[in-house]
């Protein structure tokens, strides 16, 4: 949890009070579950998965090594497919086959799951994407990807 919390408090979040409401809410759901960790991943479809969450649990899930990110349009595309891809059921989609934002409630099936392997590489890709922006106002897109999650 400490550890998880450092990797995300260090998100340049531009003045987007989101972000802190979305850690907030992963800490009070890590501490609903006692600060457990289960050793299984949140599921994925095969090559949905972002490559940059699969480099940072190839490198031990480090709080000191930077995880490059070479191309954020491209980590932004393929976080917003995977987490798509996570989504319960229930969660309604437009059009285009994007989440929409709010709506129907209802049980968060898998993606209720503690610990390194949860919801925290969920948030994660999106530190690195804000970061690799590099701009210090966040990106439309970017703010859009908090809230949902938040």
């Amino acid at each position: 949890m400490k550890d998880g919390f450092t990797l995300l408090d260090a998100c340049p979040a531009g003045g987007v009070e989101e972000w802190g409401a979305a850690v907030e809410i992963w800490a009070r759901l890590e501490e609903a579950y006692g600060f457990q960790s289960s050793s299984a991943a949140l599921p994925s479809k095969p090559g949905l998965r972002p490559a940059e969450v699969g480099q940072w649990i190839k490198y031990g899930r480090s709080t000191t090594k930077e995880t490059k990110v070479d191309d954020h349009r491209k980590l932004s595309t393929q976080w917003g497919k995977w987490w798509t891809s996570l989504a319960p059921e229930w969660r309604e989609k437009d059009a285009s086959g994007q989440l929409k934002i709010g709506g129907d409630v209802g049980e968060w099936g898998t993606l209720a799951h503690p610990g390194a392997n949860g919801i925290l590489t969920v948030l994660l890709p999106l530190v690195w994407w804000r970061r690799a922006e590099g701009s210090e106002l966040a990106t439309d897109e970017w703010v859009t990807a908090v809230r949902d999650v938040r």
